[in-house]
């Protein structure tokens, strides 16, 4: 066989150069110290370099490394390929990654895998998509815990109304609840006079009476008296046939001189009459003076000047002369009316204030709006980012992609206007007014005027991250 010219010569050099490999080796192995032999004992390991530039020398050292960005395929450099086939994060095997997760989501053998953190929650986000709970009826979730939509107001309150349909506190049976205080209840009930049990009183007597169980008596005066006037408009007693009765002295005796002097009424002495009052007057001590009408009455005029009893605890007499508590609700339409009573309750996401007017309360990020986000909204625009929009999972990353910051799909206008709903584009969006694209959510039930009011809300208060 005829070999070309430029084939032969390479032949006979590389017969060549094996030839002197035999020899070296050979020579090693005849005079070398076994002891720096390779692993088969022959004498010294030769490292394999030739026409490489990296990777094993077969010795246990290499003939090279590659820069940063390069890998080593058969003892040469390349472009490095990165490993990325069904991986979503993670080391691409070239000093690079195959993609990131969001905040709080870890990445686990080259898939994102988020840990819901709802320990300590009961409702709200649980920061990977989800929800920890749910809140019953009417209740919303604040940080985690679930409460009633209205915020009590109750400080410095220990009974009364809470502004939110409920009570601060319960008084006892003996008291009254009075401008969020629990005071004494008084006890008048079927008493004109005497000990109310709070310290006060159910009312006086008259003069000459005195009260008993509650009720104005006259005690007879007939000490050292056998007949004649008993000052309670009976007598002492009778006196026998033949003699008649000295009611100055009270001493019946056999004659009697009438005694008048200076009096216009009661008895004469002598079994007869002074004379007698007209209608709505008595007699004492021989005058007409004006009969206290105080029959029924705890409080107010006794028709001669003077009261039948005053109130205490706060009470007010009212008309028929009774102590009675009276509502303090003038130019108010919530809150406690002093009387253990409210003027009024107040609405959804409104909040009863120290002057007895309701307030909204804003709805929060965390409590009112990302809940609604989450469940209707999420599932295009959480990773996908259909129309070109992003939110991500959190209540965080949702409020980064929409604060502020433009839309793709719509020059010229910001999906929220902290402060301003009316100009934001995602309320547009959301009620069908958006000078381009369609109506979110683009599948289901739109939403509800409460949801979008409490969208709005929140962003004309700041759109805050609460």
């Amino acid at each position: 066989m005829h070999l070309p010219e430029t084939v032969a010569p390479r032949r006979n050099r590389i017969r060549a150069l094996l030839f002197a490999a035999g020899i070296a080796a050979a020579a090693a192995f005849a005079c070398g110290d076994p002891s720096d032999s390779g692993s088969g004992g022959n004498g010294p390991c030769t490292p394999a370099c030739t026409g490489k530039v990296c990777g094993t020398d077969g010795c246990g050292g290499v003939c090279g490394t590659c820069p940063a960005g390069e890998s080593c395929d058969a003892g040469q450099c390349v472009a490095c390929q990165p490993q990325c086939t069904g991986k979503e994060c993670g080391d691409d095997g070239c000093g690079g990654v195959c993609g990131s997760c969001d905040d709080g989501v870890a990445c686990v053998d080259g898939t994102c895998s988020c840990t819901p953190q709802c320990d300590g929650r009961a409702c709200g986000d649980d920061g990977c998509g989800g929800l920890c709970g749910e809140c019953a009826g009417e209740e919303v979730c604040r940080d985690g815990a679930c409460g009633p939509s209205c915020v009590p107001q109750c400080d410095g309150k220990v009974c009364g109304d809470d502004g939110c349909g409920g009570v601060c506190g319960e008084c006892t049976d003996t008291e009254t609840c009075v401008a969020g205080e629990c005071a004494c209840q008084p006890d008048c009930d079927g008493k004109l006079c005497g000990d109310n049990g709070c310290g006060g009183t159910c009312g006086t007597c008259d003069a000459g009476l005195t009260c008993q169980d509650g009720a104005c008596e006259c005690v007879p005066a007939c000490d050292g008296r056998t007949c004649g006037d008993d000052g309670c408009g009976g007598t002492c007693g009778e006196c026998d046939a033949g003699k008649v009765c000295n009611d100055f002295l009270g001493q019946c005796v056999t004659s009697c001189t009438p005694n008048c002097d200076g009096k216009t009424c009661g008895s004469d002495g002598c079994g007869g009459s002074c004379g007698r009052c007209a209608g709505g007057m008595q007699c004492r001590d021989g005058q007409c003076e004006c009969a206290p009408a105080c029959s029924g009455k705890q409080c107010g005029p006794d028709g001669c000047g003077g009261v039948c009893g005053t109130c205490s605890g706060g009470l007010t007499c009212n008309q028929l002369g009774n102590c009675a508590c009276v509502p303090q609700c003038d130019g108010r339409v919530c809150g406690d009316d002093g009387c253990g009573g409210v003027c009024g309750t107040c609405g959804p996401n409104q909040a009863c204030n120290s002057a007895g007017a309701c307030e909204t309360t804003a709805p929060t990020l965390s409590g009112d709006v990302w809940p609604i986000i989450q469940s209707r909204c999420t599932s295009c625009h959480g990773s996908a980012g259909d129309g070109g929009f992003t939110m991500g999972f959190t209540a965080a990353s949702f409020r980064s992609a929409t604060v502020g910051v433009g839309a793709a799909q719509c020059g010229g206008e910001t999906r929220i206007i902290a402060g301003n709903s009316a100009s934001s584009h995602l309320v547009r969006k959301v009620k069908g007014t958006a000078a381009c694209g369609a109506r979110m959510p683009a599948s289901g039930t739109p939403l509800t005027t409460v949801e979008i009011q409490k969208i709005e809300g929140w962003i004309d208060d700041g759109a805050r991250s609460n």
